[in-house]
């Protein structure tokens, strides 16, 4: 009789610390029966993670994701990095929260307008392309997520990275061109994106 027991750590990293070349480290603990006999295993988890954004046709780090001063029209590309250094496999979930909205101008009036309901996002991943986000607003992404933490937005669900593979998660906010001037004075940053990771 074969038992495994696989316990995950979730990763939590704010806007300050969001994600840049950081090196991330689990223990995910394997408990196996057999005939009587325990034997326990420690399994090291590790990976690295960062934070990109496309600017002028090429991938930069960044450390924070802040949107302000945007014009009808304008798109901000991101992605996530993870490559798997560890000795097994894993699995990762990513999940963006900690949205915060407000204006650019704290004396200009904006009709109580906020770009969580203007934004659109679309996501998708190199590994598992069966969950993607096709294009809808913000506020709509959120409203779809679990309530595990609110407000939340999954960006990648089960993305599997075997030993030494480099796994890429695609995202994009854009301010179509059909909602006029009015959003030009707000802002909105996402303080924080929660990566958990299991062994296979």
């Amino acid at each position: 009789m074969k038992n495994r027991m696989l316990m995950s750590i979730l990763a939590l990293v704010g806007a300050s610390l969001l994600l840049v070349g950081a090196t991330l480290a689990w223990f995910t603990v394997s408990t196996t029966v057999n005939n009587d006999n325990i034997d326990l295993a420690l399994i090291n988890v590790d990976a690295t993670v960062a934070l990109e954004m496309y600017v002028i046709d090429t991938w930069v780090t960044t450390d924070s994701i802040n949107i302000s001063a945007s014009e009808p029209g304008d798109s901000y590309q991101y992605r996530l990095v993870i490559y798997n250094s560890g000795n097994v496999g894993l699995t990762t979930d990513i999940i963006l929260s900690d949205f915060v909205d407000g204006l650019t101008n704290p004396l200009g009036y904006q009709n109580e307008l906020s770009l969580l309901n203007a934004l659109t996002i679309s996501a998708t991943n190199s590994v598992n392309t069966t969950y993607e986000i096709t294009t809808m607003t913000l506020s709509s992404a959120i409203g779809q997520s679990s309530n595990f933490y609110t407000p939340n937005l999954m960006l990648a669900d089960n993305v599997s990275l075997a030993i030494g593979e480099t796994g890429y998660v695609y995202f994009t906010l854009s301010l179509p061109g059909t909602v006029g001037n009015d959003y030009r004075n707000l802002t909105l940053g996402i303080q924080q994106i929660r990566i958990t990771l299991a062994s296979e």
